[in-house]
């Protein structure tokens, strides 16, 4: 009996199987024959896949009411890429280490496939931010080397996300969704806030100046509040630096109550509190600032006295 292959969805001559057209003999006293059929198990992820098979023009036999079958080829591929991080994560170090993940596709494409990578903040510069994957190097995997933003900001250690997208009309890539993974920046900046001078000193009734200004650029508003001692008043109780003025210096002017009381030289403090959500200026303690109060009153001196008469 006469065998015809039919190709469907599939394919043969090696592609999707290998049985062609041909003829089967059921040999004397036998009621079957074997047709051998191979499928073919490629690396290509892609649906379920058709051909048929119809029997013709028996010799000495009659055909019955099934002619023909349709056999359907089940495919055991998955499409996926496979993003590999050293040591099971990234890490960067502004202005120092930088770290490299690799990514490679699980099966192989029937079309080119790009896979894009976007960052979540301007702190990463990644070596490409695409990779492109064909039917020939598909399973070669692809390295993307990660560097820290070396910027001015202290932001104390942080992460970013690197989202990676597909760019494909490639079956299973088409439709195929894949996980952000973070990467930890060590950050190599340090808040501070410059205090000039931290001491002087001021007779009674005059006034002196000093500067406050920040030495990095805070990732959001940074307010200093003033505290004078008794016997003190100055020019101004907070100041603010916003992201865009921040190095630009403060002048505070400190005068010294002029009173009539003798009370001796002595010492007083202004007290400077960062109040702030940013980075590192949030946590940080400032030093205060020490005045030498210089008395200008006698001792024993005031408004009031005494007089003696004779007679």
């Amino acid at each position: 009996v006469n065998y015809a292959v039919t190709a469907g969805t599939a394919e043969g001559a090696g592609t999707d199987y290998t049985l062609s057209s041909g003829t089967a003999t059921i040999t004397a006293g036998q009621t079957s024959t074997t047709v051998s059929l191979t499928v073919i198990n490629d690396l290509i992820d892609e649906p379920d896949e058709t051909f048929t098979l119809t029997l013709s023009s028996p010799a000495f036999a009659i055909i019955g009411s099934n002619t023909s079958t349709i056999y359907t080829i089940t495919d055991n591929d998955t499409a996926g890429v496979t993003i590999t991080e050293p040591g099971g994560s990234t890490t960067s170090t502004e202005g120092g280490a930088t770290d490299s993940f690799t990514a490679v596709l699980d099966t192989q494409p029937t079309t080119t496939v790009q896979l894009i990578f976007a960052t979540s903040t301007y702190g990463l510069t990644l070596s490409t931010s695409t990779l492109t994957f064909t039917s020939s190097n598909w399973n070669t995997p692809q390295s993307v080397t990660v560097t820290a933003t070396n910027d001015a900001v202290a932001e104390g250690t942080h992460t970013t996300s690197v989202t990676p997208l597909l760019s494909a009309s490639a079956y299973g890539y088409d439709v195929l969704s894949l996980t952000a993974f973070v990467v930890t920046i060590t950050d190599n900046d340090t808040a501070l806030v410059t205090i000039t001078p931290t001491s002087f000193s001021l007779a009674e009734g005059r006034a002196e100046s000093y500067t406050v200004v920040l030495t990095t650029p805070p990732t959001s508003t940074v307010q200093v509040l003033l505290a004078p001692e008794t016997g003190l008043a100055l020019s101004a109780s907070t100041l603010t630096f916003t992201t865009s003025d921040w190095n630009t210096t403060q002048t505070i002017f400190v005068t010294s109550t002029n009173d009539t009381l003798y009370t001796g030289d002595r010492t007083l403090a202004i007290t400077s509190t960062p109040s702030t959500t940013a980075h590192g200026y949030r946590s940080l303690t400032l030093a205060s600032i020490t005045i030498s109060i210089q008395e200008d009153d006698v001792r024993g001196g005031g408004s009031g006295g005494c007089s003696a008469v004779s007679g």
